[in-house]
């Protein structure tokens, strides 16, 4: 008789098994990744909704920006953003760019929890479903803080070091002009006192002769006298560096006191709008302004009255040059209606020893220079603007705390 025979084997079918194995694995690799997600420390990786919440936080994310999983999950990651980033809807951009091009790289400043800063390179990546369709996002971030400082500080050196060889060559350019003085503008009143004082010592000289010639070794002392404290003024510019609280319009009115013989005389006029208060160092401010107001009573035209207006206001850099992009300055412009000069000048007159009128002028041509020193000592500049007959203006400008 025979026996019945019980099977072993599953009465489940082999496809359904293989599915339900196939799916356990797919779990099991799932949550492998997803631990090892939430243990790397080294990057934030965080998963956002579609419309920017953050719905996953692991342990590189609570490291890096501050927060407990418990205390972000659901908020917006706006968070990370700076009031300026969001005005002008930087993560929303981001997200635009992650959405058309499947991903969106981008560095900068982000806020911790704290409101302390880090720098963080940021890799927004679309996720797709089987379909295609963006379910989310995934947001990588790590922080690089040290290495932008590091790079900030070779920059900042690098910087110095252009500036130094900056301030090396005008120096070097200086020392030439000082050469030429030496060589020209000095020689020339040593040689008229040698060669006047021996006609004084020949003999069948009248008094009217020798007192001639007195006078004329006198002027070229005087001139050689006036010429050695020009340099000896341009060459202490650089030895002052403390900077307060100056008022231009306490500045103006000791100028004008000073002035106040010379523009009787030339019946000149000298009106100002209310100046500003600027961070400066007091003395070479006053020569600046005593050089500028100088110079437009000294060039006047013959036979009319010098007219000086002095007006100022607050401009933007961006304005002036594209290296001065977000910068701000206090323009202040001395106006005047004298001789003016040709524009291919308008650069050259800053330069020491340069005279554009010298038959108008007995200066040593340092007046201007020292103008332009003092501004760049204030960290700012000077420019100017005129054609023959019609006057000329004189552009400072001072950065604005």
């Amino acid at each position: 008789m025979k026996k019945d025979v019980v099977s072993t084997k599953s009465s489940v079918p082999k496809s359904q098994s293989t599915t339900e194995s196939s799916d356990q694995t797919l779990k099991l690799s799932e949550e492998r990744f997803e631990k090892m997600i939430s243990e790397v420390e080294d990057y934030a990786i965080i998963l956002l909704d579609l419309k920017g919440h953050i719905i996953s936080w692991n342990k590189g994310a609570e490291r890096i920006k501050g927060y407990d999983s418990n205390e972000i999950i659901g908020k917006s990651f706006k968070v990370f953003y700076s009031k300026e980033d969001i005005e002008k809807r930087l993560p929303d951009e981001l997200i635009r760019i992650a959405k058309q091009n499947g991903k969106a790289v981008y560095e900068g400043w982000r806020i911790r929890k704290d409101g302390t800063q880090f720098w963080g390179n940021i890799t927004l990546t679309a996720i797709h479903n089987e379909e295609g369709i963006i379910t989310g996002y995934l947001k990588v971030t790590r922080d690089l803080t040290e290495k932008k400082k590091a790079e900030d500080q070779v920059k900042a050196h690098a910087e110095e070091l252009e500036d130094k060889n900056k301030a090396l060559e005008a120096l070097n350019n200086e020392l030439s002009s000082y050469a030429y003085i030496v060589s020209h503008d000095l020689k020339e009143p040593v040689r008229k006192i040698r060669i006047f004082a021996a006609r004084q010592k020949e003999s069948g000289k009248s008094m009217e002769q020798l007192l001639d010639y007195s006078d004329k070794i006198e002027q070229s002392a005087v001139k050689m006298q006036n010429l050695m404290n020009d340099l000896l003024a341009y060459s202490e510019l650089s030895m002052e560096n403390s900077f307060k609280d100056v008022d231009l319009n306490q500045v103006l009115r000791s100028v004008k006191y000073d002035l106040e013989v010379l523009i009787s005389e030339k019946q000149a006029s000298v009106h100002a709008s209310k100046l500003p208060v600027i961070k400066g160092i007091t003395h070479q401010i006053q020569q600046l302004f005593l050089n500028l107001i100088s110079n437009a009573l000294k060039f006047s035209k013959p036979n009319e009255k010098p007219e000086l207006k002095i007006v100022s206001s607050e401009v933007d850099g961006s304005t002036l040059s594209e290296d001065l992009k977000n910068k701000n300055y206090m323009e202040v412009c001395f106006i005047d209606n004298g001789i003016g000069f040709s524009p291919e000048h308008s650069k050259k007159i800053f330069e020491v020893f340069q005279r554009l009128h010298p038959k108008e002028s007995t200066g040593s041509g340092i007046g201007l220079a020292i103008v332009k020193k003092v501004m760049l000592n204030h960290s700012g500049f000077v420019s100017a603007e005129s054609e023959p007959g019609k006057g000329t203006t004189f552009k400072i400008y001072f950065p604005k705390s």
